[in-house]
């Protein structure tokens, strides 16, 4: 996985600030992405649904903040960079079918082509909403000609998710939701450092930004801890076994998930109290995350027991219990 930019690089290209850290993702792209990119296919991957939404991603902040008229490249091949993803990336194992003019995002009501985009934002006390200012509206109040010509062939991807009334999928039909711009409702929260945090490191990249969006979309829905079986973890996240092993690995080295790691008891009865439990997980904070000059955390895996060497744990700390209480 290519690696482009520096965190501090990142930092300076996304112009990044404290007061523009939050970005909401509408919970319905998991699903949505996980039924259009099945990683079984031939020219699919699992980065590809990772790059999928971590395009989305990447395009809502820059036109939420204002950021695409700034000195960077924010062209596809600009943007690939930024998603750790070579900008000559063609051809069946390509991305180029996710993002291009009536490909699959785009098919799915997530962007389309324009070359209208804000060149600021401000907050309408009148109207409580935030508002933009577009380079229609300046090219029409008269600006310097070198300016329109820097921008005027500009075409970027529209998020429609922001801007446009949602249509979601529930068990009762379907509702519409105002634009996340609007409403935050039935969204996702990462924050901009999360994202630089993994798309300037070689062991995480789009992969584990992904793996992590989606599982602290999970620890919203069921509390603290998500627990999933290993081996349903694929068809929940629509990516191969290896990768997703891989890469949550790789989170808890660098202080970004906890991982409850249940041990395995060979021979349990069936319905005992020993059977294998899926393993539990919480994403961290930001602030916990390993800091560079700090050492990765160190692995650890649940054990395998018998379920007699379990039992005689068991049956040894209760004694030990017993012992101190009488």
């Amino acid at each position: 996985m290519p690696i482009y930019y520096t965190e501090e690089e990142y930092r300076k290209i996304l112009e990044r600030t404290n007061k523009e850290q939050k970005v909401f993702m509408p919970n319905e792209i998991f699903d949505d992405l996980i039924k259009a990119i099945d990683v079984k296919e031939e020219g699919h991957s699992s980065k590809h649904i990772a790059y999928a939404f971590s395009y989305i991603y990447l395009i809502t902040y820059l036109y939420r903040y204002a950021k695409i008229s700034n000195e960077h490249d924010f062209s596809e091949e600009g943007l690939k960079r930024l998603l750790t993803v070579s900008p000559t990336s063609k051809g069946k194992k390509g991305v180029n079918y996710i993002t291009k003019r009536g490909g699959l995002l785009e098919e799915l009501g997530y962007i389309y082509k324009v070359t209208d985009f804000p060149l600021a934002y401000f907050f309408d006390e009148e109207e409580k909403s935030i508002e933009f200012e577009y380079f229609s509206q300046v090219v029409e109040d008269g600006v310097p000609s070198q300016f329109v010509t820097n921008l005027k062939n500009k075409k970027i991807n529209y998020p429609v998710k922001l801007l446009k009334t949602r249509i979601v999928k529930t068990s009762n039909g379907k509702e519409e939701l105002d634009p996340i711009l609007d409403d935050v409702y039935y969204t996702t929260r990462i924050d901009l450092d999360i994202f630089i945090y993994c798309m300037s490191r070689k062991e995480l990249g789009v992969e584990s930004f992904y793996l992590y969006s989606f599982i602290k979309f999970m620890n919203d829905i069921y509390g603290v801890c998500w627990n999933c079986p290993l081996v349903d973890l694929p068809k929940k996240v629509g990516m191969q076994l290896d990768v997703i092993k891989s890469k949550l690995k790789s989170m808890e080295q660098y202080g970004m998930l906890h991982n409850t790691h249940e041990d395995f008891i060979i021979g349990a009865p069936q319905g005992s109290e020993s059977t294998k439990k899926a393993n539990g997980y919480t994403v961290k904070r930001y602030g916990s995350f390993i800091k560079k000059e700090q050492q990765k955390r160190s692995y650890k895996r649940g054990k395998i027991k018998t379920y007699e060497e379990n039992e005689k744990i068991k049956n040894a700390v209760l004694e030990g219990c017993k012992f101190l209480t009488s």
